[in-house]
């Protein structure tokens, strides 16, 4: 439900500015799909799906609470979205700042990596897309499996195994047709987490069908087999 490929499942988007005008007859029957957002202080922030707190001790004070979850609640599609409200969290949740970056804060999340969910205030104009990823001043690249909870596999922190690691990425075929095969099952999912020495340390789902390892940088990429390797 936080990530990146998840949003673009979403049939239909509504968001604090936003209304549809349906006929009367209609809007009895319309299931709202919420952005994950969270209000407090007339601002809304909206999730990151590609961006994890690189380290606890960015998590600031607690700063705000929510008061009401719309998910489940609302069926109104021309709600206008409060101060308190969250798409998903039940209300009391807490809500943190996150230390040295401004605009963000941060819901405690067990199934995240590193145990938070992170939000941006909308509006802002940053790229969490792979290619931000500053590889001149990487200091490690953890693989997390599972889909929830996810459990480290594996850590490079040697600058020739992450290197080698960022080529076979680079060498991924952008293929938005690809389809996996689940005729065995869900694929096997997986996280790639790249660390610097900043607050935010960006991360991306890869997966494997049993036949083909493929990712989400930005489009959807398969991937040559070599990518196992770094699994052991």
């Amino acid at each position: 439900m936080r990530r990146l490929f998840l949003a673009i499942l979403l049939l239909i988007t509504f968001t604090a500015c936003q209304s549809v005008e349906l006929p009367e007859a209609e809007e009895s029957h319309i299931d709202i799909e919420w952005v994950d957002f969270v209000k407090i202080d007339d601002q809304q922030y909206s999730v990151i799906y590609t961006a994890a707190i690189a380290d606890e001790s960015y998590i600031g004070h607690e700063i705000a609470k929510t008061e009401f979850k719309v998910s489940e609640n609302v069926t109104d599609p021309h709600y206008q979205v409060k101060n308190g409200d969250a798409a998903y969290w039940e209300k009391g949740t807490p809500i943190y700042d996150v230390i040295g970056k401004e605009g963000m804060i941060a819901i405690k999340d067990e199934d995240e990596v590193n145990s938070y969910r992170l939000y941006q205030a909308d509006g802002l104009d940053d790229n969490w897309q792979f290619e931000k990823v500053n590889r001149d001043a990487l200091t490690e690249v953890e693989i997390y499996e599972g889909y929830m909870d996810p459990k480290l596999v594996q850590s490079l922190t040697g600058e020739a195994e992450i290197k080698r690691l960022l080529e076979v990425l680079d060498e991924g075929e952008e293929n938005i047709e690809f389809e996996p095969n689940i005729d065995n099952g869900d694929p096997e999912i997986y996280w790639l987490v790249f660390y610097t020495k900043e607050v935010v340390a960006l991360y991306f789902q890869m997966s494997y069908d049993g036949e083909t390892w493929y990712w989400y940088p930005h489009e959807q990429e398969t991937l040559s087999d070599e990518i196992e390797t770094y699994l052991h």
